[in-house]
């Protein structure tokens, strides 16, 4: 809120003196009061003419009739308050205050998505504003006034002609009489803005220079003398006038207009330190150009520099003069000691003699500001402040060296005194005292700016090598400690672009520190990959994050020390950083994703509709159209300036990147489900393809169909223009491809030869050549000027779903649906190399040895591996190639593990060997659960059918059959003598089988079935009870099934139920048993509780948040494979598709 009129960060914010600025305040209060009429007015004026002032009266005097909605103050001394991001969260504040009656809907905005403050413009006006206002309860009898002061002063011209369309779209769809009052200078492109046709209507404009200014600056000039006759006891034996009507005619000339000027005279003839008639003598004696030609300024001038000249330190004066104008934000006197570290330099003494130019409070702890906009500009130009020039180069390489100092010497690891790494940082209740009492502001600004002054400082031998050591000293020191601390202040997000913008400019150096620059990379892969945990608990940098950091990689080599006390990794943690650099998770299935050309952008098509991401940070940008998923993938422009989605109700819709516009919204062409999209090279056409066969091309930037191409007899599945545009080709489920003349939609050549739909198309650099690939699993290459096939190339497993043509036109590249198979071929269609992937499943599952010395780890697509539980070792392979994996157990001796393949087949190892001593069809049509006898001697196994199974451990003949209901077995177990075999299934139920007899009765009627499928089941020592547990974590105990031993042939009815309660209620002794809750999956020894890891990533013992993963280590959903628990170790099947194995027994110290 320090952009508002009546912010503390603005005080004493400069008003118009009563009497003064009457004609120009009283044509705006005018035109305020007055129904009708525009709602828009822009005031415009030079700098210094009072722009600032007179919008600071409108918001004064309508605040106190209860009618100012809101206000902003634009500043470029400011950060917060020099870019257009924060306008709208800034302005729905205030109007929220205004408006009582819309805040729940703000409120709602922002609790549905936190993030609204980061999106484009749009979307926040849409969220924080022009939705709320549709609640609006309250009535008003005049207009509401927005004040928006200094537009000239907002970062970048495209935000702020955007802001200006927005406010005017706001206005327009308002029900309520809303006026809003605009102040800037003259720029060239917010006054084309503002002459806009649709946007001219809606504006009064006022030219500042129109109104007569000289007696306004006399009124200000003859109150502001009196007041400092009054003040001085010198001037009071001074005959009267003073001045001379003379000297006070000169000072008014001087002004020519300007505001700034008046004030700036005031100010450097009151100091109570100086003699008023000496220092208005200064200003009177200095000549005024008489050229016609010169600057408007040149007044202005040479007051600035009688002020800096008079100073008694002149070094020290230009040493804070540059950290004043080049700081992002304003610092306080006490700030600058800090910072400055120099106890030679007395901040306030030598400030005191700049109180013209610069505001000094009296309380330290309050910010230094430049009093003017041209006084900082003044200082900025050579020309202008001569000798006193304050030279950006020199000063921002001094703030930069100031701030990496500051933070090597400051930083520290628990920054805040914590202590408790368990707590978020929102569960530390007065973590903002703390901030305040730990982080000085010096150190804050440091860790939020350094960065951007070092990306100031061009490159230069001397400078260079100074900031490279200072650098070098905070990467190999501090790097942690300047990330925990962004956490606590709740910046961690600005991490990712300050270490980007440092690599750039150490890639910029003539000599590049390669350790420097190698630190810094790693830093952005470690903030990316653990952003979501470090921004939530500062503390598990180190006792999360760090110790899951690739362990080859110089970061973790160099703040290896900060691993003391935190969990130890056995296995699962790879050398160095992988391909991912950035998880994110979304609601619903994405089924699209497009990059923007210049990387810096990433569209989605998801459930929740098309949005665009920062490729980067992974920030959700905006959300475009409705929340409804596309039928064909999302596509960028060439550009990037725009992007496309087609819906399955024929909807083309194409949006303007930057400010969410929407540039087409068209759903007359299409019949049925858009089904391609593609962009001409220049992005000014879009061509768009449906499942009724049609195609139809736009006019991107006027929104029009343009024309229609009829040909295809399917679904057209592909499209794609040459790069001179003046083809289009298109590929349909009809197994045709054609290409198209874009000017009269003529089809030149249908392309005829695939027996099964096309799937990919591409059009060689040069234009000659085609590159098809199908359903029928070939490549074809086509000659584009004849439309011959040249050559057709076998050698896929599966649909072709890419093609790609080389950039020296030499070679095509083709992929299929497999997930690495991958063929390179020749232009004339000849096969140079064929890339098949080995599998990995990223939905593995994992098993411990009863012993818990081993682990067996499989996936359905990948091969079954053993693991040594204490170091995470992979031990040696065992015998055979195994594919399709459903279940695995071990014996419970140990000696032998088998597993249960999705075909139905059977194998076993000796595991002191790893021989097969068993591979044989158990006659199932595929195994889903599978266990040992007590004495190892047989295995039963369950099908997806019902089917159950005993064989032989050892020579793999059945033993005993059983065909019953067809339900999926996925949890089975043996009685302790080994007579007995109890199953559950998918739908809940629980069975006995005498597998000597053949005897099967149900423990639970239909009625008593539990509700979700059975997980667990297991008997007691004396075969009296069965406890059975289902998905829910439900768990039963049931009695009297053991008077199914010796029965011939009969079938009792259903057993009783013993008792049903919660895991924590069980005793031991009992197996190791894995369950979940909604919350996540929980891992629980003995039936009791455990450890929890929750679906957020975070890794609990009972409530105490021990670790926290990153998406890539979690599990792909909560199941009970998912995490393996021995007493302190744990191993978690992540989506990466290999176990991560943790030893928590010093957190658990």
């Amino acid at each position: 809120m320090s952009a508002a009129f009546d912010s503390a960060a603005r005080h004493p914010a400069p008003a118009c003196l009563p009497g003064t600025r009457v004609e120009v305040l009283s044509l705006l209060s005018d035109w305020l009061d007055k129904d009708g009429g525009s709602p828009i007015c822009w005031l415009n004026g030079l700098a210094g003419s009072g722009k600032s002032a007179i919008a600071q009266s409108i918001a004064e005097k309508y605040a106190g009739q209860g009618r100012l909605a809101a206000s902003f103050f634009f500043s470029r001394r400011e950060v917060r308050r020099s870019t257009a991001q924060t306008f709208f969260p800034t302005i729905s504040l205030q109007i929220m205050s205004f408006f009582p009656s819309i805040r729940p809907a703000v409120l709602s905005a922002i609790d549905d998505d936190g993030s609204i403050p980061t999106k484009i413009l749009r979307e926040q006006m849409q969220h924080l504003i022009q939705e709320p206002l549709l609640s609006l309860k309250e009535s008003l009898s005049s207009p509401a006034v927005i004040v928006v002061d200094s537009l000239d002063e907002c970062e970048h011209d495209y935000m702020v002609l955007e802001l200006i369309t927005l406010l005017a779209e706001l206005l327009r769809a308002c029900t309520i009489p809303l006026r809003i009052l605009f102040t800037s200078r003259t720029e060239s492109h917010i006054q084309a803005k503002f002459n806009e046709p649709e946007i001219q209507v809606m504006t009064h404009a006022m030219e500042l220079r129109a109104f007569n200014a000289e007696d306004d600056i006399r009124s200000y000039l003859k109150h502001s003398f009196g007041e400092i006759v009054e003040r001085h006891q010198i001037l009071r034996h001074v005959a009267a006038p003073w001045p001379s009507e003379h000297d006070f005619n000169s000072v008014v000339e001087k002004s020519s207009g300007l505001f700034i000027f008046a004030t700036t005279v005031v100010k450097f003839v009151e100091d109570r330190h100086h003699d008023p008639r000496m220092r208005l003598g200064k200003v009177l004696n200095e000549e005024t150009s008489s050229d016609p030609a010169s600057s408007a300024y040149t007044d202005l001038n040479i007051l600035y520099l009688d002020i800096i000249c008079i100073s008694p330190q002149v070094d020290h004066c230009q040493l804070l003069l540059g950290v004043i104008r080049y700081v992002s934000e304003p610092i306080s006197i006490h700030d600058l000691d800090i910072l400055l570290n120099a106890p030679d330099v007395d901040v306030r003494f030598v400030l005191s003699a700049l109180k013209s130019v610069i505001l000094i409070p009296d309380n330290e702890d309050e910010e230094v500001r430049i009093y003017h906009t041209s006084f900082g500009e003044f200082l900025s130009n050579r020309e202008r402040s001569k000798d006193y020039f304050i030279d950006p180069d020199t000063h921002h390489h001094n703030i930069a060296q100031l701030c990496l100092q500051l933070m090597v010497k400051q930083l520290k690891r628990d920054m805040c005194d914590i202590r408790d790494p368990s707590k978020l940082n929102s569960e530390v209740e007065d973590l903002a005292d703390r901030r305040k009492r730990y982080i000085n502001r010096a150190t804050s600004y440091s860790c939020r700016y350094w960065s951007f002054h070092l990306s100031r400082v061009p490159h230069n031998g001397s400078l260079d090598a100074s900031l490279v050591n200072v650098l070098r000293e905070f990467a190999s020191k501090s790097l942690l400690y300047w990330m925990e601390t962004l956490s606590l202040l709740g910046e961690l997000e600005g991490a990712v672009s300050t270490l980007h913008t440092a690599i750039h400019w150490l890639k910029g150096l003539s000599e590049v520190p390669a350790d420097v620059l190698q630190l810094m990379n790693d830093a952005v892969r470690f903030v990316l990959m653990f952003l979501d945990g470090i921004a939530q608990a500062a503390l598990h940098i180190y006792y999360s994050v760090l110790p899951l950091t690739p362990t080859s990689t110089l970061l973790r080599k160099t703040y290896d020390d900060e691993l003391i006390g935190t969990f130890t990794v056995l296995s699962g943690i790879e050398s160095d950083w992988d391909a991912c650099t950035r998880s994110v998770t979304v609601k619903g299935c994405v089924t699209s994703l497009d990059f923007s050309p210049d990387g810096n952008m990433a569209a989605s098509g998801s459930d929740d509709g098309v949005q665009l991401w920062n490729a980067t940070t992974g920030n959700n940008i905006a959300k475009l159209g409705m929340p409804v998923n596309p039928s064909c993938p999302v596509a960028f422009s060439p550009s990037g300036s725009c992007v496309a989605a087609g819906y399955d109700d024929g909807l083309v819709a194409v949006w303007d990147t930057l400010s969410g516009l929407s540039l087409v919204n068209n759903k007359e062409c299409h019949e049925k489900q858009v089904s391609a999209l593609a962009f001409s090279s220049s992005g000014d056409l879009l061509a768009s393809a449906s499942s009724d066969a049609s195609i139809q091309l736009w006019d991107v930037k006027n929104g029009r169909p343009l024309r229609r191409f009829s040909g295809h007899s399917s679904r057209v599945s592909l499209l794609m223009f040459s790069s001179d545009n003046t083809n289009l080709v298109s590929g349909s489920d009809d197994t045709n491809i054609i290409v198209w003349d874009v000017m009269n939609g003529r089809m030149q050549h249908m392309l005829k030869g695939h027996k099964d739909p096309v799937r990919s198309v591409a059009i060689s650099p040069d234009g000659a050549y085609l590159a098809s690939g199908s359903d029928d699993k070939t490549v074809r290459v086509w000659d584009a000027r004849t439309g011959t096939c040249i050559k057709i190339l076998k050698g896929h497993s599966k649909s072709v779903q890419s093609v790609q043509f080389t950039s020296d036109n030499l070679h095509v590249i083709s992929a299929c649906l497999r997930l690495l198979d991958v063929l390179l071929v020749d232009a004339a269609g000849s096969l140079v190399k064929s890339l098949v992937s080995s599998p990995t499943d990223a939905d593995g599952r994992a098993l411990f040895s009863p012993d818990s010395t081993k682990i067996a780890y499989w996936g359905e697509d990948s091969d079954l591996h053993l693991y040594s539980s204490s170091t995470g070792r992979r031990l040696d392979k065992l015998d055979g190639d195994i594919d399709d994996i459903s279940c695995v157990a071990f014996s419970p001796d140990n000696k032998y593990i088998t597993a249960g393949l999705t075909d139905g087949t059977i194998e076993v190892w000796d595991l002191s060997s790893n021989k097969r001593l068993v591979k044989v069809k158990s006659e199932l049509p595929s195994v889903t659960s599978i266990v040992f006898s007590l004495d190892h001697t047989k295995i039963a196994c369950g099908s997806a059918k019902g089917g159950l199974r005993v064989l032989d451990a050892l020579i793999g003949h059945t033993i005993s059959k059983f065909d019953g209901p067809a339900e999926q077995v996925t949890a089975l177990n043996f009685s302790r003598d080994g007579e007995l075999v109890a199953f559950g299934s998918q739908e809940g139920s629980i069975q006995l089988l005498h597998h000597s007899t053949g005897v099967c009765r149900p423990l639970a009627s239909k009625e008593n079935a539990m509700s979700t499928a059975i997980d667990f089941v297991e008997f007691s020592d004396d075969n009296s009870k069965l406890t059975c547990r289902n998905t829910d974590g439900d768990v039963t105990v049931w009695d009297s099934v053991v008077e199914l031993n010796g029965v011939d042939g009969e079938e009792s009815g259903p057993a009783e139920k013993d008792e049903t309660c919660n895991i924590e209620s069980l005793s031991p002794p009992l197996s190791y048993l894995i369950s979940r809750t909604e919350d996540g999956i929980l891992g629980d020894s003995l039936f009791r509780p455990g450890y929890v890891l929750r679906k957020d990533g975070w890794i609990l013992d009972d409530k105490k948040k021990l670790i926290w993963l990153p998406p890539s280590f979690r599990p792909t959903e909560s199941k009970s494979t998912s995490l393996i628990v021995d007493g302190d170790r744990l191993i978690v099947l992540g989506v990466s598709g290999f176990p991560l194995f943790l030893n928590l027994a010093v957190l658990r110290s």
